[in-house]
């Protein structure tokens, strides 16, 4: 009874209001880290929840073997997911790997070209003006280039990109990625795909939906609430009508939701260079023999003959040495203490021994690895890793860029299919169409700048051009000769006469031009890459 009394007496305690401060934190941190939404709704935020999740939309590495590489390759279809975060790994172990993601991602320059498509336009128009100016706006809220070079970062890792256009209601539009491991492609359009999305990305602790656009909140009340039907879930719907859901699954708005695609002849979403894996993954392993390879050549072994007494070569007397065990132990010693300790010394009683060393071989095993790697990249191998004797000319560097930019230029058409989509929003009258072009080559950029200044001395001027030439933005340059000529800066300053305008005695004296770099012979190229006509007083 007294024992039953005590437990009574425990159970109906009033609890402190410490134990009631305990027992909140303990739900609350056991429900945020666990019951996922549950944890959501008590607010259990925590920087670490949220820097995780972010990095979860855009890295999610995984290391594999040579087996786990070449199963996941067999079988593309079914595993996507884990090529993804293969690549993701390698790019971490080799440097190789990551400078071929980067020399494709930044390879496009995105110059920007644009021209009205309406019949009969009237340039001089207060509707065109206003239109005009509205896509202006639309460029100064929308930084195209830093936007689409994000999504080219992805395209090259994983081969396609989903996010979603958003305007902070003032300043600036972007386009927020979303995590590839929750969407699913369901359609196909010219120039862009269409995709679903998993709300259950909500799920997931420190995940807050009011960091995305409010149609998100509309999806989320349509998969968990019940009043998305399986019926209403129709992937070939028209555009307007994608409003379905099905599990966790909601069709995506495509006013809103775009998805970009390397190869849109595809569905199944395999990196661009997968191919590669097999030779990174072992990179290594060579690493490793080569480094064995030049250790042993380092290792040397010391080996002397202990001789027999004279008059005891029959055997008649056992252990019958010049010296004894205990003395040629201290002599190796002191011989090991005044050589390298690469150098192994040893004694025997055997005859005609003889030193070994270790030779190395003409072959650098990581050398043919790292060139065998490169070249599974199907680009330019020799822009990574040119070994000891694999020199590239610049004719040669420029006809390789030429092939990789065939390669990747094709994606400017999905770029151009945003662009005519987005901003066509923003006019009311008057339509535009938009063109992208260009790479970052420095060969490439010199010839824009050819290019214009011909143009420029046959009297014809195209702003588009000069911009890129520049590498300024078109609307950008617009303004600034309105500016100037507002100003009237021509008065101010000498303006430089065109080539065909200036006399023989202006053009005497300048020389011959210097030849292209195509032109050039290999002796040459040689020597404009060594710069060795700087020495003789002459130009690069």
């Amino acid at each position: 009874m007294p024992r039953k009394k005590k437990e009574a007496s425990i159970i109906n305690k009033e609890p402190s209001d410490s134990e009631i401060s305990y027992a909140l934190r303990f739900a609350r941190e056991y429900l945020g880290q666990n019951g996922g939404l549950l944890g959501n709704l008590f607010g259990v935020y925590n920087p670490m929840q949220t820097n995780a999740r972010m990095q979860d939309v855009t890295y999610n590495p995984a290391l594999a073997t040579s087996a786990e590489i070449e199963t996941a390759l067999a079988n593309p279809k079914s595993s996507e997911k884990q090529l993804l975060e293969y690549g993701q790994g390698l790019e971490i172990q080799s440097m190789l790997y990551k400078r071929i993601l980067l020399y494709f991602s930044r390879m496009l320059s995105f110059d920007l070209n644009y021209v009205c498509i309406n019949d009969d336009v009237d340039y001089n128009s207060s509707q065109y003006k206003k239109d005009k100016a509205s896509i202006q706006r639309f460029f100064d809220k929308f930084d195209y280039v830093d936007e689409f070079q994000k999504i080219m970062d992805s395209l090259v890792r994983e081969e396609v990109f989903f996010g979603v256009l958003r305007f902070d209601g003032y300043s600036k539009y972007g386009i927020q990625q979303l995590p590839s491991n929750y969407c699913l492609i369901t359609g196909r359009l010219p120039g862009r795909i269409l995709f679903d999305f998993s709300m259950s990305w909500f799920l997931n602790s420190g995940i807050d939906i009011n960091l995305y656009p409010p149609i998100f909140k509309e999806y989320y009340e349509r998969a968990f609430s019940g009043k998305g039907k399986p019926s209403d879930y129709i992937p070939s719907a028209n555009l307007n009508d994608r409003d379905g859901s099905w599990s966790y699954y909601v069709q995506t708005d495509p006013d809103m939701f775009w998805g970009f695609k390397l190869f849109q002849q595809l569905t199944t979403r395999i990196p661009l260079f997968a191919s590669m894996y097999p030779d990174i993954v072992l990179q290594p392993v060579y690493r490793q023999l080569a480094k064995t390879n030049a250790m042993q050549t380092a290792i040397k072994i010391l080996t002397s003959e202990v001789g027999l007494l004279e008059n005891q070569k029959g055997g008649n007397l056992a252990n019958a040495f010049t010296i004894d065990a205990n003395n040629l132990g201290k002599f190796l010693q002191l011989v090991r203490s005044a050589i390298d300790s690469v150098v192994s010394v040893t004694a025997s009683p055997l005859q005609n021994q003889k030193g070994i060393e270790y030779s190395q071989s003409d072959r650098n095993v990581y050398d043919e690895s790292m060139l065998i790697a490169a070249s599974s990249s199907g680009a330019n191998s020799r822009l990574f890793y040119s070994g000891s004797n694999n020199k590239q000319t610049i004719f040669e560097s420029e006809q390789s860029a030429g092939v990789d930019e065939y390669l990747i230029s094709p994606i400017y058409r999905e770029f151009e299919t945003f662009l005519n989509a987005v901003v066509n929003r923003e006019t009311k009258k008057y339509k535009f169409k938009f063109m992208l072009s260009g790479t970052n080559f420095p060969y490439a950029k010199k010839k824009k700048m050819s290019d214009f200044t011909t143009m420029a001395n046959m009297g014809i001027f195209n702003p588009s051009l000069a911009a890129s030439s520049m590498g300024m933005n078109v609307f950008d340059l617009e303004r600034m000769m309105t500016q100037v000529k507002a100003e009237k800066w021509e008065d101010k300053v000498t303006m430089i006469t065109p080539l065909f305008q200036q006399s023989a005695e202006q053009q005497a004296g300048k020389g011959r031009p210097q030849k292209a770099d195509e032109d050039l012979s290999e002796e040459g190229s040689d020597t404009r890459d060594s710069g060795s006509n700087l020495l003789k007083g002459g130009k690069i």
